[in-house]
């Protein structure tokens, strides 16, 4: 009898130890399904990130091309600027010479740039009718006054005066 009850015992524990292995493997088999799943997942994943990556890297390339395209652009321009502008104060020079050339002793041509006032001649103006400090103070806004006219494309320094029925 005593020897069925130990064989009863270790039936039971063989059947409890069965019992819990059988759960522990089932516990482990739904940690891999678990498993599986989210790998599964992280795989799209990875798969949608590397699609993401060499679109955005497609994109950065074509953005580098086209920013190599607008640098060689730009120098081109530059080099066209450079080339024109050469040109532009070589014509100025040989221009300013061929006048000085046609210019001789008795001709009152001289070369100013246009719309440019010298300010001195309306100082000796203001200084015989002015005291000193008003006559700079003058001068200059009188100066300013008149390049601001000058500028104007609508303003006309001369009166139409009617006389006769004619224009003068």
């Amino acid at each position: 009898m005593e020897q069925r009850k130990q064989l009863l015992q270790s039936y039971r524990k063989e059947r409890i130890v069965s019992k819990r292995k059988k759960r522990a493997d089932e516990n482990v088999l739904k940690l891999v399904e678990k498993h599986k799943g989210k790998l599964e997942v992280v795989k799209h994943e990875n798969s949608e990130s590397k699609r993401k990556i060499d679109e955005l890297n497609e994109e950065l390339q074509e953005k580098y091309d086209d920013m190599d395209l607008m640098e060689s652009l730009h120098q081109t321009l530059l080099m066209k600027e450079r080339k024109s502008n050469d040109e532009l104060q070589d014509a100025r020079k040989k221009l300013i010479d061929e006048l000085q050339d046609i210019i001789t002793g008795q001709t009152n041509i001289g070369i100013k740039r246009m719309g440019g006032l010298d300010q001195k001649s309306f100082k000796v103006v203001c200084k015989h009718k002015l005291s000193e400090e008003d006559a700079e103070l003058t001068a200059a806004i009188l100066c300013e006054r008149w390049q601001d006219e000058i500028r104007n494309p609508v303003w006309h320094p001369f009166r139409v005066v009617m006389e006769n029925g004619n224009q003068r």
